[in-house]
């Protein structure tokens, strides 16, 4: 025979509800471990940035740009990004920082600045910007630096047409941007609520106590005969 399981959402709502204290204690215990392993516990992460612009060259010749000029510069941005994280460009930015002074006894690999380094378009246009996160502020900055020293000599290498413009340089980052401490609380205290329903919720299918009349009809099949009261009237 297969039992079947009858749940009421409305009884499990005011079982709950019942419950408000474990949740709430779940929660507010949950949100403050997050915000200790956050602050104490995970790296903080720097990030710095630069922008460049593309520049096509066919527009010099004639001395102002045309809608053809923008339409080839935006196309080419794709194609910049792509070589800016080739392995040709990242071997010499590498080979030009110097990563003792930033406490590190071997230099960064291929893989791991590749992982750090990230390209995005601005908004469909012929900017582009590169950023870098590490744990150290300043050698994010110190690596977009080398980037920025490199890559225009590379494009114009490679290319032999088009070059690129920067528009901003690289900074120290004097913020770290992850982690978010707003968010792991949040995300933590969510996931203690989570935890706390689920406990009460399972707890109570669990439970086969009797409780009330009503309560043993709906567990049993058999008909209900009487039922002995608390306390004896006298």
């Amino acid at each position: 025979m297969n039992d079947e399981m009858e749940i009421d959402l409305f009884e499990q709502f005011k079982n709950l509800l019942g419950h408000w204290k474990l949740i709430l204690i779940s929660f507010s215990a949950a949100t403050l471990l997050a915000v200790v392993i956050t602050a104490f516990f995970i790296p903080k992460q720097y990030e710095s940035r630069i922008s460049m612009y593309v520049n096509n060259n066919n527009s010099t010749t004639s001395g102002y740009i045309n809608s053809s000029d923008i339409t080839a510069s935006r196309n080419l941005v794709s194609t910049y990004m792509e070589l800016i994280q080739s392995d040709c460009v990242l071997e010499k930015v590498i080979s030009r920082v110097d990563f003792k002074r930033f406490g590190m006894d071997e230099p960064l690999t291929l893989v791991q600045l590749r992982k750090m380094l990230s390209c995005s378009q601005l908004k469909s246009t012929e900017i582009f910007e590169v950023t870098v996160r590490t744990k150290k502020p300043a050698l994010s900055a110190e690596i977009l630096k080398k980037v920025s020293d490199v890559a225009p000599a590379e494009i114009s290498r490679v290319f032999k047409s088009g070059s690129v413009e920067i528009v901003d340089r690289a900074k120290v980052p004097e913020r770290h941007v992850s982690p978010s401490v707003v968010k792991n609380a949040v995300l933590g205290g969510l996931l203690g609520i989570i935890a706390s329903c689920g406990f009460v919720v399972v707890s109570s299918l669990l439970d086969q106590k009797v409780k009330s009349a009503k309560d043993f009809e709906s567990k049993h099949s058999v008909p209900l005969l009487g039922v002995i009261p608390d306390r004896l009237e006298a």
